[in-house]
């Protein structure tokens, strides 16, 4: 067996999520969702499926998992798809998602004026227990918490996390 040293460092990564705004403006107390889109997915297809759920008028920014990787075969001609990290890697994947909803949520709360009990984090099936585990971490930054095909992750019950008072 070879031995090595594991050396970990950080680097800023580009980012980035698609933004859907009421076409007619804002309503009066406008809504905020944060979709997150699961495995191997992308966020234009969580974009399309988040909208018909939470209505047009509702601002909606899809948010795009860090780590990408190509969907179908043969690679050379499949569309990538993207994820929120493995299970080797928990605690950085869980550091990063929530690097990446703080950034988003305090940048549209500026845009628009929001107060964070007007945001809601929904996600579809591997950002669920990320999402469960953000607002366990940051109770006060969100509003709501919406799991499709999600679960609750294991360490929930434990005493690392806040007593959330939004609606799960």
């Amino acid at each position: 067996m070879v031995e090595y040293e594991t050396h970990p460092f950080v680097v800023p990564v580009a980012c980035r999520y698609l933004l859907h705004v009421p076409p007619h403006g804002l309503a009066p107390n406008p809504l905020l969702v944060l979709t997150l889109h699961g495995y191997g997915q992308n966020p234009e297809a969580m974009l399309r499926l988040t909208l018909p759920a939470v209505g047009p008028d509702t601002i909606v920014a899809s948010i795009q998992a860090p780590f990408h990787q190509y969907v179908g075969t043969p690679p050379g001609n499949s569309d990538p798809g993207y994820n929120w990290g493995v299970r080797q890697h928990h605690e950085e994947a869980i550091r990063i998602h929530h690097e990446m909803v703080r950034t988003v949520l305090r940048d549209l709360c500026a845009r628009f004026e929001l107060s964070r009990k007007q945001c809601v984090l929904m996600g579809f099936s591997q950002p669920v227990g990320l999402n469960y585990r953000f607002i366990g971490t940051y109770p006060e930054e969100a509003g709501g918490v919406i799991g499709l095909c999600g679960g609750v992750p294991r360490d929930w019950e434990e005493d690392k996390y806040q007593h959330v008072t939004a609606p799960l």
